[in-house]
């Protein structure tokens, strides 16, 4: 699905990126390349395959912001005027210096950019502390809703954010000791900030701590378990809570419901799987813990319109 032209950019008559900002953007782009001093990506990588890496991509670059943020959790801050993505079938737009938080279960297949600047981790490097829940790997930033997660930075967030990427810069070119704590407890600093700061521009989807919890908690569940098990009365039992209950926060809070996250979840992995692996339908259905092929296939018609056998078909013919 393209991306709309009047989301990212304001196009001319021809369809074509007007001569005022692509000057500007070509200024803009040759500012970025002399104050550079990198060459990116910037990785760091330990023994037991701990994983952060600083990047900048310009528009030209696609398949390196791709590289970058695939399997990762992402911290995705946007330098230009404006930015689009499809993320899990979800346009997401935003303005210059607003940050997105993804995670290595977000699918994304379309992008227009002009710059943007990333942290990627994995979970060795970022899940180690579960004492405060809101600010790990289950936190607001990237299970906290149906919704990509977003910011948008104020003047002393963003001289925060350029501070701290400068300084993550100057550390991973130098090796030390302490470098690894030294990486954690900046990103976790500016995982906190930017929770703060998602708070205080979500007030109304925060004001109630015990209900976002559990809605955290539900899309956390669903992540680690949505092959296996499929039922709100399952995750239900998980949260020690009724499934009425769960429906009602959802309905209070979230645009869809917790049965329609537990099936748009398998859709999406039943997509990739189709589009990413040799396996079978039959051994996808499988995998997903469908009872047989057919109602798999009934499944998979029922949210895309078209039957994963035919889904298939239609990718091998546009590769021809």
């Amino acid at each position: 699905m393209p991306i709309p032209n009047n989301c990212a950019y304001k196009l001319n008559s021809a369809g074509e990126e007007s001569s005022e900002e692509s000057i500007t953007f070509l200024f803009y782009s040759i500012k970025l390349y002399l104050n550079s001093k990198h060459m990116f990506p910037v990785r760091y990588q330990t023994a037991i395959n701990e994983v952060f890496t600083l990047t900048e991509v310009h528009a030209n670059e696609v398949d390196k912001f791709y590289a970058q943020v695939k399997g990762h959790f992402s911290i995705v801050w946007n330098l230009s005027d404006s930015s689009a993505f499809y993320i899990d079938n979800q346009l997401v737009c935003i303005k210059k210096n607003c940050v997105l938080f993804l995670t290595e279960a977000n699918e994304i297949e379309h992008v227009k950019f002009s710059s943007l600047r990333i942290m990627t981790f994995n979970h060795a490097f970022f899940c180690t502390d579960d004492k405060q829940p809101d600010l790990g790997c289950q936190g607001l930033l990237f299970f906290g809703a149906s919704n990509i997660p977003k910011i948008s930075l104020t003047d002393k967030t963003l001289s925060f954010y350029e501070y701290n990427w400068n300084f993550l810069l100057q550390e991973l070119e130098h090796q030390h000791t302490y470098k690894l704590p030294v990486l954690q407890s900046t990103l976790h600093l500016i995982v906190a900030l930017s929770t703060r700061l998602f708070k205080i521009q979500n007030i109304e989807f925060i004001s109630n701590n015990s209900e976002v919890d559990l809605i955290k908690d539900y899309h956390y569940l669903i992540e680690k378990n949505y092959k296996d098990i499929t039922t709100v009365q399952d995750y239900a039992k998980m949260l020690h809570i009724s499934p009425k209950t769960i429906s009602n926060i959802f309905k209070k809070y979230d645009t869809k419901s917790p049965l329609e996250i537990i099936k748009e979840r398998r859709q999406l992995q039943a997509v990739r799987m189709l589009k990413n692996s040799s396996k079978s339908i039959k051994e996808i259905s499988n995998e997903l813990s469908f009872s047989d092929i057919y109602t798999f296939s009934r499944f998979f018609k029922t949210h895309t319109g078209i039957a994963p056998s035919h889904y298939r078909r239609n990718l091998i013919e546009k590769q021809l």
